[in-house]
């Protein structure tokens, strides 16, 4: 019976490794990528309050996975899911959520 038992574990543990690329394609293919700008240049991004308040807005927002303010470029780099959010929609909730600080508006990035 133990034969039997640990060949049943051996095959359950060999199935699941085997699913396991495929998961991770998967969320991979979920995750995309934008980089949007400040609708104002100028702005002091080397403080690390202001980019304390972006990263962190943005991250308390659905769907975003990751968000890195670039001070050379004006921007932020924003990596979200897919199925779970779109530019338009994060840049419209946090220009709404940070209403407070009108200098810290973002916009689409032209291509």
């Amino acid at each position: 019976m133990r034969t039997v038992t640990n060949w049943l574990v051996l095959i359950v543990s060999m199935l699941c490794f085997a699913a396991m690329p495929a998961l991770a394609q998967t969320r991979r293919a979920e995750s995309s990528k934008v980089f949007v700008t400040f609708v104002k240049t100028g702005l002091d991004l080397g403080c690390s309050d202001t980019v304390g308040l972006v990263e962190q807005s943005l991250m308390r927002l659905e769907g975003v996975k990751n968000a890195r303010v670039d001070p050379k470029n004006y921007g932020v780099n924003v990596s979200y899911d897919a199925k779970k959010t779109a530019p338009d929609e994060i840049i419209a909730a946090f220009n709404t959520a940070t209403a407070e600080f009108p200098s810290l508006k973002l916009k689409a990035t032209q291509p």
